[in-house]
């Protein structure tokens, strides 16, 4: 998987950031507390985490001051295509659209957890990627194209 952008709205310090990555290199260089972290944090969890999140994750995702839900959009390149992911994070209410650029569109739980099962040619509804925050490291990284790495 190859991440090309990200868009980010209401998502902590991030009111309307919108990044195009570059295929072989993107460097985000920004002041402390400025929302660098916070921008790959947004793209991972619309990767990774159902939009219809309740509890102290989703309230980790709001903007202070404001009362709009947390939206992330990432654009990816996987499987010799291109694709879209859109979550809306309002809790119970949580919106999630995943498409496949000229191609077809999944919503809610059939959306869920693009980035390690997408759906393949002839094959039907995309499954969701359990994103259970209590999950075992373990059974996480037992998961096909799940590796730790040292930073």
């Amino acid at each position: 998987m190859r991440l090309v952008s990200i868009s980010v709205r209401n998502y902590r310090v991030l009111r309307d950031v919108h990044v195009d990555l570059d295929p072989s290199l993107t460097l985000v260089g920004a002041p402390n507390e400025t929302g660098k972290s916070t921008l790959i944090e947004a793209a991972h969890r619309a990767l990774f985490l159902r939009a219809r999140t309740t509890g102290k994750l989703r309230e980790a995702m709001l903007s202070q001051g404001r009362a709009e839900h947390p939206e992330v959009g990432v654009s990816f390149f996987a499987r010799g295509k291109s694709w879209q992911v859109f979550k809306k994070f309002a809790g119970a209410a949580g919106q999630c659209a995943l498409t496949e650029v000229g191609g077809s569109t999944w919503h809610g739980d059939d959306a869920e957890g693009p980035g390690l099962d997408l759906p393949q040619m002839g094959a039907g509804q995309p499954r969701g990627v359990p994103a259970d925050p209590r999950e075992d490291d373990r059974q996480l990284l037992s998961r096909p194209g799940i590796h730790r790495v040292a930073v």
